[in-house]
């Protein structure tokens, strides 16, 4: 589905790639399935401007410091980043004991075999090598999607996200690229080949070390996914000897990586060069920060490092698939907090009939569009290239910074579609009702603002009917009628 969004309020606007000036226009008309026909508004351009560009514009004074700020901010997240994570005090002279991490014991196996490494080659998974299905934003609002990849929900937590039917078809996940790379690292005899990722190990090992052996050219030294400790480790807040591997939690994935990288190049100290792939544009950033550090910490055994960030790809599942299993992973969380609930006394949302604390969804309009024909996608895409960007409706982040608008004439280019909505679920955490209700607004502020202060736009309309707010707070005024004058009074004198 190719879809465009246009809004009219915006810090950017659509410009030329020429400065050819022009008084023609060239026009867009929508015809719609019921046989009207009605103009389509689009960016004021001129003839010439064919194709398209983003012409990003300040949006404050501000922006003329902006690179001085992240110059401060990134030396002091680079003095951070120089104290270590965990310093290696393992003796790798010695039996690794039983309980300890799986990927040290592996590396002390690797010791007998391997000789002469000199390289240290890490690979992500996740929409690094393999294109993991992640939640659809055509699906879901951020509320959700916030949800299901924390440890709410569990989306990496959750072993059916990489298993049939959800992952079907997994000859065709693999980036093509990042195996073809893998190969020729998996040939250098120099190099310790790692695969690395946050997953988790009770979940996923078994799944990815199956998906990986269909893969005659995937060959790892080594395969680590992120361990829960059942012992004392430097990697997590002191955690008592014999403690359950449930009740521990889990250290963060940028820790935990770093933290395999110091015990790495402890275990082969020949090691002078790090190589690191992954699809995280800010972790990229922090990790070559970190380990570009490990050359002053290391004695100068770590002479070369280099982050590789490689654009995240995906592969959707199929639409009810994921609806039955996002359900029911927010059915298996409520059972929980039910279960919970009854244990530590029962009480739940008059409203809902959920337990406090329990997930609740709703369905809402995140837009109305005009859905074009096949015909009418494909007429558009031969006249018209797209903002790079500018692909799908979930990707349209541009359409709402459209910054001038004007009505063109008819009949260039007619496109044929329907009008419909486009719905999203959004979830929210279960509480208790207020004890007590609101009135509802008997007087729109909002339509006061717009009255009043016409030259306001989105978000400043909202900030003016916060103050509004707050100001009849301090005067003690209800959103009554019969304060309507009063309400006015206060919007009059905003500015």
């Amino acid at each position: 589905m190719t879809l465009g969004m246009l809004n009219n309020h915006s810090s950017r606007q659509l410009d030329s790639e020429s400065g050819i000036s022009s008084s023609d226009e060239s026009g867009i008309s929508i015809k719609i399935t019921d046989g009207s026909t009605m103009p389509a508004l689009v960016p004021q351009t001129n003839a010439g401007s064919h194709p398209y560009q983003i012409s990003i514009q300040s949006s404050s004074d501000s922006d003329i410091n902006q690179p001085q700020q992240q110059q401060q901010q990134q030396q002091e997240r680079r003095q951070q980043l120089g104290k270590p994570i965990y310093t290696s005090t393992v003796d790798w002279l010695r039996p690794i004991v039983p309980d300890d991490f799986l990927y040290r014991q592996q590396l002390a196996q690797l010791r007998q075999r391997k000789h002469g490494i000199t390289r240290l080659s890490i690979i992500d998974f996740d929409n690094t090598l393999f294109k993991s299905p992640l939640p659809n934003p055509d699906l879901w609002d951020q509320s959700l999607i916030g949800m299901l990849k924390s440890t709410d929900l569990g989306w990496f937590q959750d072993a059916r996200t990489l298993s049939w039917p959800y992952l079907e078809y997994t000859e065709k996940h693999w980036i093509e690229s990042i195996e073809t790379l893998t190969e020729l690292e998996s040939k250098r005899s120099d190099t310790l080949l790692m695969l690395l990722t946050g997953r988790s190990h009770a979940a996923y090992r078994d799944i990815i070390l199956d998906l990986l052996s269909r893969r005659e050219n995937l060959r790892f030294d080594i395969v680590i996914l992120k361990e829960t400790p059942t012992r004392q480790s430097p990697l997590v807040s002191q955690i008592d000897f014999g403690t359950l591997a449930a009740a521990t939690p889990a250290p963060l994935t940028f820790d935990y990586k770093m933290a395999v990288v110091e015990d790495t190049i402890t275990a082969f100290p020949e090691i002078t060069e790090i190589a690191m792939w992954d699809d995280r544009d800010h972790q990229c950033v922090k990790m070559q920060d970190y380990l570009d550090s490990l050359h002053a910490r290391t004695s100068d055994q770590i002479k070369k490092v280099n982050v590789y960030h490689v654009l995240p790809q995906t592969i959707k599942m199929r639409e009810d698939n994921e609806r039955r299993l996002v359900y029911d992973m927010i059915n298996e969380y409520n059972a929980r907090v039910r279960s919970a609930a009854v244990d530590d006394g029962f009480e739940e949302n008059a409203k809902s009939k959920l337990p406090l604390g329990s997930i609740e969804t709703n369905e809402y309009t995140k837009f109305t569009g005009v859905f074009l024909d096949s015909k009418s996608r494909a007429l558009l895409q031969k006249h018209i290239r797209s903002p790079r960007g500018w692909v799908r409706a979930s990707k349209c982040s541009f359409a709402k910074n459209i910054k001038t608008w004007r009505p063109l004439r008819t009949g260039d280019l007619v496109l044929s579609g329907t009008i419909g909505e486009h719905r999203v679920t959004s979830a929210s955490i279960v509480k208790p009702l207020s004890k007590v209700l609101k009135t509802p607004d008997e007087v729109s502020i909002g339509s006061l603002v717009c009255q009043f202060w016409p030259e306001l736009k989105g978000k400043e309309i909202g900030a003016a009917v916060a103050k509004v707010r707050t100001q009849m707070e301090e005067q003690g005024l209800e959103n009554l009628e019969s304060n309507r004058s009063e309400i006015a009074a206060i919007v009059r004198s905003l500015f």
